[in-house]
């Protein structure tokens, strides 16, 4: 059983993607009706634009296309301060508009300091005033009298700040309780996984457990021979260095296999994640120049973390080649793009992300990748279709990863995550 604890960025996001939904459509009686008085009774188009423009915005950040919690999050903001800055300066007055401010300082609470709050708050603010004559000051009031009571009257709401952002703490903290319950766990798992599997397999699942193991050695042998000739026919000496360096990891996977049945050695390297984006792209680079045209393999990673983190290559590589022999075989991928990213991290262990983007001369679109994620979930390794996902699975399994695959357009996305120390 996959155990899953839904972070606080995805709560949020998820809290905020279904209340653009509800006011997109809950607005849209009021918009239509505010576009028609700004084109046809009081003629400001480039009023109506704003607006018109802010409501698309919301449906758009209502839809689940955006995966980017962090985009989401900071472009709703930004629309509310938009509306609080237009609305202010067409009705000429502060005081109509400051719903939008208050709305947006609630957002601003649920991951900025109050500090922050008060800044931007008092920038918008400030600036809108003297942008706009007020209309709405009492009678006989000094405007910097009333601009000082509007002020103070606002400052109220940091109660709300201030409570939204101590809920959001001690969310945090429930959440950081959690993950760390579940180290030990995943830890479990991880050591012990392999135990349990053959303990419960039939002499039929040995077997093919054999003889998945025996196509994966073959699959890269059959690779490497290719690449040592062609390094040989181009006298490519670097080339012949990537063969000769991948047939020792092999022989190292024999030697695992010949003293306890693993075909995969677990020995680990300590590399923070640019260095391991460096090793995947060597490793990866081969498979570029093999193909000559016909596939392009993209390894890249955004991250500047200078951890360390203890990654067993010699599974990440097998599951790189499997999953770039997969793509080839099932999509005739023309172009493969790997992106790794840190993701959650728990107590000494820290969960890896690579999204894998899949594109192919053939419309993907319709492609039926339930099929392939019911199978990836099953609990057989082995029930996966084909050999490669077989490997993919088995690998994932041993590093208390998950594979989703899902359309994006004419192309495809693999999204993986598994654990390292």
């Amino acid at each position: 059983m996959t155990i899953r604890i839904i972070s606080p960025e995805e709560t949020i996001d998820n809290a905020l993607r279904k209340a653009c939904l509800i006011l997109a459509v809950a607005c849209s009686p009021a918009y239509l009706i505010a576009s028609y008085r700004g084109l046809f009774i009081d003629f400001v188009p480039f009023h109506v634009t704003i607006i018109s423009l802010v409501w698309l915005a919301i449906l758009l950040l209502s839809l689940n296309t955006i995966k980017s919690t962090a985009a989401r999050y900071h472009s709703i903001i930004l629309i509310f301060f938009i509306l609080f800055l237009s609305t202010s300066v067409r009705n000429q007055s502060i005081v109509v508009a400051d719903v939008f401010l208050v709305i947006a300082g609630g957002l601003l609470a649920l991951r900025y300091s109050l500090w922050t709050i008060l800044l931007l708050a008092s920038a918008f603010g400030t600036g809108v005033f003297f942008l706009i004559e007020e209309w709405a000051i009492f009678p006989n009031t000094p405007i910097f009298l009333h601009a000082s009571l509007h002020a103070t009257s606002l400052l109220l709401t940091f109660v709300l700040y201030s409570t939204i952002r101590n809920v959001v703490s001690k969310y945090q903290e429930l959440y950081e309780k959690q993950v760390e319950a579940t180290t030990g766990l995943l830890e479990k798992n991880k050591q012990s996984y392999l135990l349990v599997e053959e303990a419960e397999e039939t002499k039929e699942e040995e077997r093919n457990r054999l003889r998945t193991a025996a196509f994966s050695l073959y699959s890269q042998i059959d690779r490497l021979t290719d690449l040592i000739e062609l390094s040989q026919k181009d006298a490519d000496s670097s080339l012949l260095r990537n063969a000769k360096s991948r047939l020792d990891e092999i022989k190292s996977d024999l030697h695992e296999f010949s003293e306890n049945g693993k075909f995969i050695s677990g020995e680990t390297t300590d590399l923070t994640i640019s260095d391991f984006t460096q090793v995947v792209v060597n490793f990866s680079r081969p498979y570029s120049v093999l193909s000559a045209d016909s596939l392009n393999v993209l390894i890249i990673s955004k991250e500047t973390n200078g951890g360390l983190f203890y990654f067993p290559m010699n599974f990440i590589k097998v599951l790189v080649h499997h999953l770039i022999e997969h793509c080839s075989e099932q999509y005739q991928a023309t172009e493969l793009k790997f992106e790794f990213h840190l993701a959650q991290k728990a107590r000494s262990m820290q969960q890896i992300k690579l999204s894998l983007f899949i594109y192919s001369e053939r419309d993907l679109s319709e492609e039926k990748f339930s099929k392939l994620n019911k199978r990836m979930e099953g609990k057989r390794n082995l029930d996966t279709g084909d050999n490669h996902t077989s490997l993919i699975k088995t690998v994932l399994r041993r590093l208390s990863g998950t594979l989703k695959a899902s359309p994006m357009g004419n192309a495809a996305r693999y999204d993986i995550s598994f654990w390292v120390d």
